[in-house]
């Protein structure tokens, strides 16, 4: 664990709980972002926006007949050289789509499929840049961009279920949001990270994929009546933040008002290589 985080939560006075809170530290890779011509970027490289390079055969994926948008695809073996993704095989690309209208958010059970998180882990000289499929105009297209990695540690939203059996009290609570205030401060306007916590804008994502994710829709306060959730909410400390893009004026990607998207799986499904189950949340200010 980074010799700073601890220091920060001694400093914020949360001295009582900087034990439990250090174990809660997760490694994360930072993604910084910057714009190039698609010919600079090599075949089965990382990036943000662009083209992906898909195994020949595979079709381009859609939801309800509609072609979804490209975000990123990421090369695990460069993943794997940092040291931080032990959870994750150490070869392999993962790609990640989602819905070029944002007509999806994640509260509803019924958006799954508006995002697609997609897996290979064949032969390199399989590998076909794509092409824009004719159907996406050209805003649905963003701009290529190289990834500039760094590990960051980061600490659970102040909502999120790793925090409930630290029993914070009210003065721990409001130092422990001035922490992440000034985390997320000190790291910059644009975050885009893959693995570690997230930089959470509303509500817990973890609970809200463990909810919707098994077919509570949570997108009002009509679940409190559903009898699944006392049980479901067990499991919301289960799930584990794959990548988180920010609105980023280098792909040229805004999401909402000026918001971030965010993919989660469940640790179970991490461990089968089933990232087909991923869930998807977008939030905004």
């Amino acid at each position: 664990m980074s010799d700073d985080i601890g220091m920060m939560i001694r400093e914020f006075g949360l001295s009582r709980v900087s034990g439990p809170l250090c174990r809660l530290v997760r490694q994360s890779i930072r993604l910084r972002a910057a714009r190039c011509c698609a010919e600079e970027l090599e075949l089965g490289e990382s990036r943000i926006g662009g083209l992906p390079d898909l195994p020949e055969g595979w079709a381009w994926p859609k939801w309800n007949g509609e072609d979804l948008g490209f975000i990123a695809q990421i090369d695990l073996a460069e993943v794997a050289r940092l040291g931080v993704a032990r959870c994750l095989p150490p070869s392999g690309i993962l790609y990640f789509f989602y819905d070029p209208e944002q007509r999806a958010w994640g509260f509803d059970p019924a958006d799954r499929g508006a995002w697609r998180v997609l897996f290979y882990d064949g032969a390199a000289d399989m590998l076909r840049r794509q092409v824009e499929p004719p159907s996406l105009d050209e805003e649905s297209i963003c701009e290529p961009c190289k990834l500039k990695t760094s590990v960051e540690y980061t600490l659970p939203p102040t909502e999120s279920a790793f925090l409930s059996g630290l029993a914070l009290t009210e003065a721990e609570g409001s130092r422990y949001y001035d922490l992440l205030a000034e985390l997320e401060e000190s790291r910059g306007p644009v975050l885009n990270r893959f693995l570690g916590h997230p930089d959470q804008i509303q509500y817990d994502m973890a609970w809200e994929s463990q909810m919707a994710s098994n077919g509570v829709f949570v997108g009002d306060l009509s679940y409190m009546g559903d009898p699944r959730t006392a049980e479901l909410e067990k499991g919301a400390s289960n799930w584990r933040l794959l990548l988180q893009i920010d609105s980023d004026p280098e792909p040229n990607m805004m999401w909402e008002d000026d918001g971030r998207i965010y993919y989660w799986i469940h640790e179970r499904a991490l461990e089968q290589r089933d990232f087909g189950k991923a869930w998807f949340v977008l939030q905004c200010y």
